[in-house]
């Protein structure tokens, strides 16, 4: 088996989230997403096609030989 391991992602889940935990840190939402980005090696969001692509890759042939295995999908986020 593998795991795929994303990082933040710009999707809806990464807004609830934001919107959830924005208020505890006691920032603004926008404050609250441009330290998320910040913490990122890259300094932004990933796509949501950068992990399918990896999913795709991973259900593939080309895969085959590939095995217990994370894959750290993240922007270089476990970098920081």
């Amino acid at each position: 088996a593998n795991a795929i391991c994303p990082g933040p992602i710009d999707t809806p889940m990464m807004d609830a989230i934001t919107d959830h935990l924005a208020p505890a840190a006691k920032m603004g939402r926008e404050d609250f997403r441009r330290v998320a980005v910040a913490k990122n090696v890259q300094r932004r969001l990933l796509d949501p096609e950068e992990v399918a692509h990896m999913v795709a890759y991973l259900a593939s042939d080309q895969a085959r030989g590939v095995t217990g295995q994370a894959m750290n999908v993240c922007g270089g986020l476990v970098l920081s």
